[in-house]
């Protein structure tokens, strides 16, 4: 219901290119759900009534037929007019809390069904979780290393299979091919937001599996390309990874993320609240704003998942190069459509059908891989360009510089 509704600008606008008969079964998938939902009400509504008139109609019959038989026995002067009056008091003080005994039970079962499944919910055990025994992880430098990764979302086809390579420390990859050749899930099985169904994934010779979880969460990064804002300021967003970052800091990654003509644009600054998901801000702010978050958390591994995608061309390969020349330290794994932005990395992973086919600098699979060069040759404006910004010129310098030991 919720997704038919959240389409309907879609609906219009497919209708408006003339492609009426698909929208059109679109409207009537949503007018089916519609009556469902009306008739559902229907009957709820008419189950209240039949219980109010029910409820309603016992009192009415007792309390005639009390107030008959009182009458009854005053006129026999088996009781008199004061008692009767009194036991019809009785009686309606008894009426009143059954009745409302009645309605917080009928309330009760219109609620059973949203509890049972709030408790299935809560009873469901995440399947990625810190081991009894964790092992300590040295957080100086981080060495990763794939060995015949197996990964599965069906048993129709593998997404990742017998998948192996390695990302040193300070190393910058980019995983690149087609759509749906495995590069999101190769991505997110390094950041163990899945567990391969065979192979290993290991950070500094230790498999991932044993280190705690949220070790793993300070030193690796994963920033899809759908970025998450919070309801809050724009401060606070930033600093959910890292609440003790300082201005100084912040401003650092502003100016590495190219925020600065945004903050300007807000009334408040810092201090401007997003909205709900972010609802204040374009898609590439979002982006950019997630950005920063990751930036700021300091992660050893940072890997960004198309995390450029509503940049225009050249904001995108300012924004790499900040990220080229300021994080040092940082190992870098990237993925993007845009193999043009990309030239600068230590090495690419090209990826076919979840399998391993090619490794190298860009120079040696433009020569050797026919379908890297397919890639890197894909019409630019197969991209969207989706917020041409002018970039300003930025002298390079270190984000965090390294403390001295």
């Amino acid at each position: 219901m919720a997704e038919t509704l959240s389409g309907l600008q879609l609906f219009v606008r497919v209708a408006r290119t003339g492609s009426i008969s698909r929208a059109a079964r679109e409207i009537g998938k949503a007018s089916q759900l519609l009556d469902q939902v009306k008739r559902y009400q229907r009957d709820r509504v008419a189950s209240e009534v039949r219980y109010t008139m029910v409820n309603g109609t016992v009192t009415a019959l007792t309390s005639a037929l009390i107030l008959g038989y009182g009458a009854y026995l005053a006129q026999v002067g088996a009781m008199s007019i004061g008692q009767l009056v009194v036991c019809y008091g009785y009686l309606g003080r008894l009426f009143d809390p059954i009745g409302s005994i009645a309605s917080a039970y009928a309330n009760l079962q219109k609620s059973v069904s949203s509890i049972r499944r709030l408790r299935q919910f809560l009873a469901i055990k995440p399947s990625v979780a810190s081991p009894e025994f964790p092992k300590p992880i040295r957080a100086e430098d981080i060495r990763l290393a794939c060995h015949e990764l197996y990964f599965s979302y069906n048993a129709d086809r593998s997404a990742v299979c017998n998948l192996t390579f390695a990302v040193g420390p300070g190393e910058r990859i980019s995983i690149v091919g087609r759509s749906g050749a495995g590069k999101s899930t190769a991505a997110k099985l390094i950041a163990r937001l899945y567990d391969p169904q065979s192979g290993i994934v290991s950070i500094n010779g230790e498999d991932i599996k044993r280190v705690d979880l949220p070790s793993v969460r300070r030193l690796i990064h994963y920033m899809p390309q759908h970025a998450v804002l919070f309801t809050g300021t724009v401060e606070e967003n930033l600093c959910y990874g890292n609440p003790a970052a300082t201005s100084a800091d912040l401003r650092r990654v502003i100016e590495m993320v190219h925020l600065e003509p945004v903050i300007q644009r807000m009334s408040r600054g810092l201090q401007e609240t997003l909205g709900p998901g972010g609802c204040q801000v374009s898609g590439g702010e979002r982006q950019r704003l997630a950005l920063a978050r990751a930036i700021l958390q300091r992660p050893k591994v940072l890997i960004l998942d198309e995390a450029t995608a509503f940049l225009d061309t050249a904001l995108e390969g300012e924004i790499f190069e900040r990220l080229r020349t300021c994080l040092s330290d940082t190992s870098l794994v990237l993925i993007s459509h845009r193999l043009s932005a990309l030239e600068w990395v230590d090495r690419h992973l090209l990826l076919d059908q979840g399998t391993l086919i090619a490794s190298g600098a860009h120079d040696y699979l433009h020569k050797e891989s026919h379908l890297y060069r397919e890639l890197y040759n894909t019409p630019k404006d197969q991209h969207a360009l989706i917020e041409p910004v002018s970039t300003p010129s930025f002298s390079p310098h270190n984000l965090f510089p390294r403390r001295r030991r």
